[in-house]
């Protein structure tokens, strides 16, 4: 695929209480690369106080081929976070 081109990700069934908006969770092959950017934008004159801005990605990497021996799946859980401004005050 060209640069900045990306197939549609697939989502994943997630439980989710009744009444409440479910939540999107994307389902990535081994492929599949995770990319995406984060805007912080204000009104123009204006300022806020902030305590910092930070951005997570968490995942699950499912390990089906890993259970030799076992009846119960194995997982690799992913958190990692990079913090992109320490706090402070943004102004436009």
């Amino acid at each position: 695929q060209q640069q900045g081109q990306y197939a549609p990700r697939q989502l994943a069934r997630q439980p989710f209480r009744p009444g409440s908006t479910p939540p999107k969770i994307y389902a990535y092959e081994s492929s599949q690369d995770v990319v995406g950017s984060a805007t912080v934008s204000l009104p123009p004159g204006k300022k806020a106080d902030h305590l910092g801005i930070k951005i997570s990605f968490l995942g699950r990497v499912d390990l089906a081929n890993a259970m030799e021996g076992s009846n119960r799946p194995h997982y690799d859980f992913i958190s990692l976070s990079k913090e992109l401004e320490p706090p402070g005050t943004m102004y436009t």
